[in-house]
């Protein structure tokens, strides 16, 4: 290298770069650089090809890229951003799934400090019977997915006994706007998707509304925001 000034770039895989060097080149002599202080980029990866069953409701995925000095200690299961549980295997079955409804599934790698990687989400439509409840044991008016929604939304009810059944929509004056169901419904699970829309197919406007729930000795209600 000819005698001179030079700038220089210092950088080595996995640390970040060192720029803004300048050193004088003697000719004839061996020229050193002290005092570089290279810092090492942490990158946590997140899960790979996560998957869900539609029928069983059983969520599986691959570990993620390795990246030097990240130490994988596991992971963390979330279900429509609420934390589940914390575990060190590839798979996890989601349990009281309800047939009909729409589902996020969220997946974090964990590293050594606590630290999480980028969620990997998986959206399905839950098409099995109700992992680990086979049996309806109970008719119950269970809720409504997503909530608040924007414009529709899925509301689910399951049935003991096969029987006349009535699901119906109502202002906060108490004032039913939209009868969903009014029929005989076989036992099970049941979902039904409202639209946001009145009894005449006028939309309505955004607030705080309830649904309520009829049948044979049982009577149910929720409530529900429509944000627009």
């Amino acid at each position: 290298m000819p005698a001179g000034t030079y700038d220089v770039e210092v950088s080595l895989e996995y640390y970040t770069t060192v720029t803004g060097i300048t050193i004088e080149v003697t000719a004839g002599s061996i020229t050193t650089i002290d005092g570089i202080n290279l810092i090492w980029i942490p990158v946590f990866n997140p899960p790979q090809n996560g998957n869900v069953d539609p029928n069983t409701g059983l969520v599986t995925w691959d570990p993620p890229e390795p990246y030097p000095g990240a130490v994988l200690i596991g992971y963390n299961i979330y279900l429509d951003g609420v934390f589940l549980e914390f575990i060190t295997e590839t798979s996890y079955q989601l349990e009281n799934l309800i047939n009909g409804l729409q589902y996020t599934v969220g997946i974090t790698a964990v590293y050594e400090g606590d630290i999480e990687s980028d969620f990997v989400t998986l959206d399905f439509l839950y098409s099995g019977t109700n992992t680990g409840n086979d049996l309806i044991a109970t008719t119950e008016l269970n809720g409504n997915y997503p909530n608040p929604f924007n414009p529709t939304t899925t509301i689910a009810f399951s049935l003991k006994e096969a029987g006349h059944a009535v699901l119906e929509i109502f202002n906060v004056k108490g004032e039913s706007i939209k009868q969903l169901v009014s029929d005989q419904l076989a036992a099970g699970q049941h979902s039904v998707v409202w639209n946001g829309t009145d009894n005449s197919g006028k939309p309505v406007s955004s607030g705080i509304y309830f649904y309520k729930l009829s049948s044979k000795n049982f009577s149910a209600t929720r409530k529900m925001i429509l944000m627009k």
